[in-house]
């Protein structure tokens, strides 16, 4: 990861010679005013433990979370991050999570919040529990990998007791933040959003097939290559 974010002077001078001006702006990254830090977690100890290890450099700044196994598509304005930005300033919130909702059989994947009466499109929460069977969920709305927090996670995070193995999950953090007296809130992905979990194969290949038919340059080659295999099944 690190090498790739990288600035690479030999390969940008290579294509620069040989006038691959398409390659050169997937390089554009390099142009950007923006700068990547790295801190890595010494053991896999859970998403809560991954994130405490962002304190010394996050300090007194609210941050996002985005889950690199999650992809999500936006056709709407202003995106999901930046609605949820939006929402945690407005409201002072200290937790600010992006939610779809999934079906009864699926709850059990995923970290399930517990809203605070009839939800809308944002509302408030006082509860969540990570991937309960589906006749405890509290809700149908799961946690969709996409979190704005302000800095009192990191005191919510060293007070959570490790699940067995030692693992500190942000689920279990957030649930200490609302015991703490935090404030949580939720933003519902738009009907115009799409959750891709490519953490798993099958939503990984439903993804890449869903990309790859929406592609300008591939997308029509894509579609025939699917109807001829169909055909042929």
């Amino acid at each position: 990861m690190e090498d790739h974010f990288d600035v690479d002077p030999e390969l940008v001078k290579a294509l620069t010679d040989t006038e691959n001006s398409k390659l050169l702006a997937e390089l554009d990254y390099e142009k950007t005013d923006v700068t990547f830090f790295y801190v890595r977690q010494g053991s896999p100890l859970g998403l809560g433990d991954a994130i405490g290890c962002a304190k010394d450099f996050v300090g007194d700044e609210p941050f996002i979370v985005a889950l690199g196994d999650t992809i999500i598509r936006s056709v709407d304005h202003p995106d999901l991050v930046a609605r949820l930005v939006a929402s945690h300033v407005r409201h002072g919130s200290d937790c600010t999570l992006a939610v779809c909702e999934v079906d009864e059989d699926e709850v059990s994947r995923y970290g399930i919040v517990k809203p605070k009466g009839n939800p809308g499109d944002e509302f408030e929460i006082d509860g969540l529990v990570e991937k309960p069977p589906k006749e405890e969920a509290p809700s149908r709305y799961a946690i969709a990998a996409r979190y704005v927090f302000s800095p009192t996670i990191f005191e919510a995070i060293q007070r959570t007791v490790p699940e067995v193995g030692g693992e500190v999950e942000i689920t279990d953090a957030i649930g200490v933040l609302l015991k703490m007296g935090g404030k949580v809130r939720c933003i519902k992905l738009t009907p115009g959003e799409r959750r891709y979990d490519i953490g798993n194969h099958e939503s990984y290949f439903k993804a890449f097939v869903d990309f790859a038919l929406d592609d300008e340059k591939y997308g029509y080659i894509i579609r025939q290559y699917l109807m001829r295999r169909l055909k042929g099944m």
